[in-house]
């Protein structure tokens, strides 16, 4: 008898689990008008803006974090968003959308963005990016113009963006003392780590020249700096743990 009812409520285990499976396969894609994300404050006082995408502001790691309009406009929002924005707005398409324009920069932090019938919201809050892959990539080298500066969510400027759509990060230690080569209009040469894909090409500089000039190194984005040599009187020394 025991052996009869625990057959029997195996049975009925795996037959809710066959059902609950069928289920799952067969739950239709998100339809038009979907959410992807939703965010719980109220974003509707926010003034809105609209635009056509000229192309993705993606970054050396394989995700994006911006877009960039055909008025120069840059859109951008946080990282972990970035796969959504992906599914909803493509070079060519038009967006709409809400969120704060900075001051003097021509950038826009997008708290929502809505495009091929589809919305995404953004609530400030940091989510976690499982598999993302933040380990330096393959060497890109590239020659091109220098189109439009690349700005972060702080309205400074992070790099540049490139005729050919190549995303250029240089750290901000470098951008003041380059200057000269980075302006819109100059050619110039450059080589790093980065990323390409259907999204579009980006690098962490770490060399860089103008046209038929001869390239400086400089130490790419995110890179910790090389600290003293070892034997030199620095290198054994801990920062923090210095003793008065």
């Amino acid at each position: 008898m025991r052996a009869v009812f625990l057959g029997l409520s195996l049975a009925a285990g795996l037959a809710g689990s066959l059902t609950g499976q069928a289920s799952a396969e067969q739950r239709p894609a998100p339809p038009a008008g979907h959410t992807v994300f939703t965010s719980v404050y109220d974003l509707s006082p926010l003034p809105t803006f609209s635009g056509t995408v000229a192309q993705y502001l993606p970054d050396p790691y394989g995700g994006i974090s911006g877009l960039l309009l055909t008025d120069g406009t840059e859109i951008l929002f946080a990282p972990d968003i970035g796969s959504a924005v992906s599914g909803l707005a493509k070079p060519g398409s038009r967006i709409t959308g809400r969120g704060l324009k900075a001051r003097s920069a021509p950038v826009i932090r997008a708290f929502s963005l809505t495009g091929s019938g589809r919305s995404v919201e953004d609530d400030g809050f940091q989510r976690s990016l499982p598999g993302l892959d933040q380990t330096p990539g393959p060497d890109i080298s590239v020659q091109s113009v220098v189109a439009h500066p690349l700005y972060d969510l702080h309205g400074s400027v992070t790099g540049v963006i490139l005729k050919d759509q190549t995303v250029v990060h240089i750290r901000s230690e470098d951008i003041s003392r380059l200057s000269d080569w980075l302006r819109p209009g100059q050619v110039i040469h450059v080589a790093g780590t980065g990323h390409s894909s259907a999204l579009g090409v980006a690098l962490n500089a770490r060399e860089i020249g103008p046209e038929g000039g001869k390239s400086v190194q400089i130490t790419p984005e995110g890179s910790v700096p090389p600290g003293p040599a070892a034997g030199s009187p620095g290198y054994d020394v801990i920062l923090g743990n210095l003793s008065k």
